[in-house]
């Protein structure tokens, strides 16, 4: 064992403390960790959090969806093709035509007033949403409101000039549509959470919104105070848009006095602290704007801190996490709703509901077969369409060394869990859902439930046939196990055979469920699959059969 700590400036004040414990089971140093948290005063069950945040409540049992495509119109609001292509021909619909990609145009001309076919449909709805934003004018301020008004605007522009040859306003968009709702809760699906991936969505369809709530479920939208950049740069990028006295007052200075480059390396990464006030006022607007009832605040969870050495404001990086920990406790305290942010690390644990990045970490940031290869198995896919994006959708296979490392259970240990089970909600990160690596479907799904974390799907209305089989099978076998053991710490773990295929999670109510990683019946319990045997007497068996 070695450990390499470094003083400077920051944290030559603070006392340096290192306990060192011997265990005898594969949990004890998160054991001791979690009991670490309470006698310091660090830890908050979830029951805890659902006095203060009551909606909370809803993610017992839930099952955890992001919702892709946040532009108006989807291909199946289009009811009259022929017409509406003739239409944006005539000089009635100059404005918009005008506005339109000439690759639209031109494949538009060669219909000749024909329906498209399936294939070309989504380019010239893009292509139609596209050209309805920037007929609308977008006030330069970029606030929210502006932003709310904007999607108002786009509505109404779309209603007055194409709404003849549209479904009716309701059930207009692409993931986040009342027609993707009423699917899902006819489904017989009563507990979901519903991630969108910035507001856009939300301002555009508030019908969805209030669909959403009425059904039961949680409705939140993707937000970050991480990363500024400069308007012009990327416009799309809505959270990174902050005023440009702020952007640099709060940029992280380095030691050697240079601005830190932001995510991708734009703009600059920014200082909590500094930020505090903004991302308050800004997540209160936000949730009461788009009518949210959850939030998914990005980064602040993963524990990612750094010195800052700006003359306005020096800060530590223990300072930085406190900060951190600052926005995340004003939000959870004052807004009172349920708080999601990704990974959930350790630092930052104590006022999060729900993570999303623990179970399948980020992982092959840099690997060329995983994003540059496309014609590797291992390629993740693209951001194209931007209804569906293929980095979230296309089916990939995982390669080695992160095969092994990241998904083969007789090397994983539930030790997140063991601290946190009854604390934080934890799921897969959102680049790679239930769904997304074909090899690895069914063991993810197993050490899922033997963990009792919650499954993570992306999807879009255009993806909802094929992929609500699988949610709401998922769905049916995690829900009656998390309702019963939400509460319950997890307090035990063991290989039960040899080879560490068949592994075993016990619960503080004596509660217990194998799982069976194997191709043979182990005992009582079937290859590729579950036995839960619950402290009221109750048994309950998951199979997932074919282990692809």
């Amino acid at each position: 064992m070695h450990s390499l700590h470094r003083f400077n400036r920051f944290n030559r004040q603070h006392a340096f403390e290192v306990l060192l414990h011997v265990g005898d089971t594969p949990l004890s140093g998160a054991i001791r960790y979690r009991e670490y948290l309470r006698q310091s005063g660090q830890f908050s069950s979830l029951w805890d959090k659902i006095k203060i945040a009551p909606e909370g409540e809803k993610l017992i049992g839930a099952t955890h969806l992001y919702l892709w495509g946040g532009m108006l119109l989807d291909q199946a609001d289009v009811k009259k093709w022929p017409e509406l292509m003739d239409y944006l021909q005539s000089p009635a619909g100059a404005g918009l035509w005008e506005k339109m990609e000439t690759e639209a145009r031109d494949a538009i001309k060669r219909l000749k007033g024909r329906a498209p076919a399936s294939w070309q449909q989504p380019a010239l709805v893009e292509a139609l949403n596209q050209a309805l934003l920037a007929q609308v004018p977008q006030d330069r301020d970029f606030s929210l409101p502006a932003q709310q008004r904007h999607a108002a605007g786009v509505r109404h522009l779309a209603l007055r000039q194409l709404g003849a040859y549209l479904s009716p306003a309701e059930s207009w968009g692409q993931g986040l549509s009342t027609p993707l709702l009423e699917s899902l809760h006819q489904a017989g699906l009563p507990r979901l959470w519903l991630g969108t991936d910035n507001w856009t969505a939300e301002f555009l369809h508030p019908q969805a919104v209030a669909a959403a709530k009425t059904s039961g479920y949680l409705i939140a939208s993707y937000d970050s105070y991480d990363t500024a950049i400069p308007r012009g740069v990327n416009d799309s990028w809505l959270t990174a848009q902050v005023p440009s006295a702020l952007r640099e007052k709060c940029a992280i200075v380095e030691s050697d006095g240079s601005k830190k480059p932001g995510f991708g390396g734009e703009g600059y990464y920014l200082n909590p602290h500094c930020m505090l006030s903004f991302s308050r006022q800004r997540m209160a607007e936000l949730v009461k704007l788009a009518g949210l009832n959850s939030l998914f605040l990005d980064v602040d969870g993963t524990g990612m801190v750094s010195d800052d050495y700006h003359p306005e404001h020096p800060t530590g990086a223990a300072d930085m996490a406190q900060a951190r920990n600052a926005r995340l406790a004003w939000f959870s305290n004052t807004v009172k709703l349920p708080l999601g942010s990704e990974d959930g690390n350790a630092v930052n644990a104590r006022h999060l509901m729900f993570a999303h990045g623990m179970e399948t970490w980020g992982f092959g940031w840099g690997d060329k077969d995983m994003h540059q290869n496309k014609q590797s198995p291992f390629y993740l896919g693209g951001w194209w369409p931007n209804a569906q994006p293929d980095l979230f959708f296309r089916p990939a296979k995982v390669k080695q060394p992160y095969l092994t490392v990241q998904f083969d259970p007789r090397y994983r240990l539930p030790l997140y869990q063991a601290v946190y089970h009854d604390a934080v909600i934890s799921s897969h990160h959102w680049n790679y859902d239930n769904l997304k690596f074909s090899d690895v479907k069914t063991v993810r799904a197993l050490l899922s439930q033997l963990y009792n974390t919650p499954p993570l799907f992306n999807l879009s209305r255009g993806t909802l046939r094929d992929r609500l089989p699988e949610i709401k099978k998922a769905d049916a076998a995690f829900r009656p196990l998390h309702q019963a053991l939400w509460d319950k710490a997890l307090t035990g773990f063991c290989w039960l055979d040899q080879a560490g295929w068949v592994q075993q999670t016990s619960f503080s109510d004596g509660s217990q469920l194998t799982a069976n990683f194997g191709d043979r019946p182990f005992g009582d319990v079937a290859a590729h699959s579950l036995r839960a045997r619950l402290s009221d007497g109750r048994i309950l068996d998951v199979s997932y059969g074919d282990p692809q």
